[in-house]
């Protein structure tokens, strides 16, 4: 946990996150287990930080249909992200 804050001091990049939480993705779908609500909206941002836009749309998408009651926010977030 203490690692996601360290972001903020520049210690450690949104690449470095994101391989850890797609490890830990993988991880839960081997074991059939769902992931807990946010994960993918947050891997959503990290890849948006990364400049990888086209995954941070699809991780937006994924925790919409997962949760749908992040719909109206995950919209937000998508027309946003659409933007220029």
């Amino acid at each position: 946990m203490y690692e996601g804050f360290q972001i903020e001091s520049g210690n450690t990049s949104p690449d470095k996150q994101l391989q850890k939480l797609e490890e830990e993705m993988q991880k839960a779908a081997a074991k059939g287990k769902a992931l807990p609500p946010g994960y993918q909206a947050h891997m959503g941002y990290l890849y948006f930080q990364a400049g990888q836009l086209d995954k941070a749309a699809a991780a937006f998408e994924a925790e919409k249909k997962q949760f749908p009651e992040s719909t109206v926010y995950m919209n937000l977030v998508l027309a946003k992200l659409k933007q220029p």
